[in-house]
């Protein structure tokens, strides 16, 4: 167990349970996963915001919904933190990359719609000023996607804010809650 808390990207929730779906088939650890996943939203130790709950599959949201829903938080208070986050990284380059007539819907996608990355940095960054240690979970590397704004591991190094894959935290932080073996026959 962590004392930090961790903030999870819908990949990394949605990766989850791509996997481990080995183990669907065995209901027993499937369901114990699940279970694991679920006490540690419960608990606080990992959190979920609304705008990674939208992007979240049916399929995964209908597992977790009847369990952790209520525990969902509200990022519309860090409309302001997002809006600073795009103009620190270069409101007028983002501007330049675009194509002319996409550029309001572009900019409008990116910093106000449905894209949770941009909220998990800023929910992050928001418990780092309040002193809260925490990690931000995220399966995206650095490589360029050709996205507008940088990928989630550079915007967390601008803002040095730790972030670490949900492997490495299932493996390193729950080694003492989560025995995982593999046998081969």
């Amino acid at each position: 167990m962590t004392n930090k808390k961790l903030i999870i990207d819908t990949c990394s929730i949605r990766d989850f349970f791509k996997f481990y779906l080995f183990k669907s088939d065995n209901q027993e650890i499937f369901q114990g996963l699940l279970n694991f996943f679920v006490k540690k939203v419960e608990s606080g130790e990992i959190i979920i915001i609304d705008k990674v709950w939208e992007e979240l599959p049916n399929w995964t949201r209908y597992k977790l919904s009847i369990k952790i829903s209520k525990y969902i938080i509200d990022t519309k208070n860090l409309f302001n933190n997002v809006e600073q986050i795009i103009d620190d990284n270069k409101r007028n380059d983002i501007l330049n990359k675009m194509d002319s007539n996409k550029q309001t819907i572009e900019l409008d996608k990116y910093a106000f719609g449905p894209i949770a990355d941009i909220y998990l940095l800023a929910y992050s960054a928001n418990l780092k000023n309040q002193n809260v240690d925490n990690i931000l979970v995220t399966e995206e590397s650095k490589r360029d996607d050709g996205k507008i704004l940088p990928k989630l591991p550079e915007l967390c190094e601008k803002e040095n804010i730790e972030y670490q894959n949900i492997p490495k935290i299932l493996f390193n932080f729950y080694k003492d809650e989560l025995n995982f073996s593999l046998n081969i026959a």
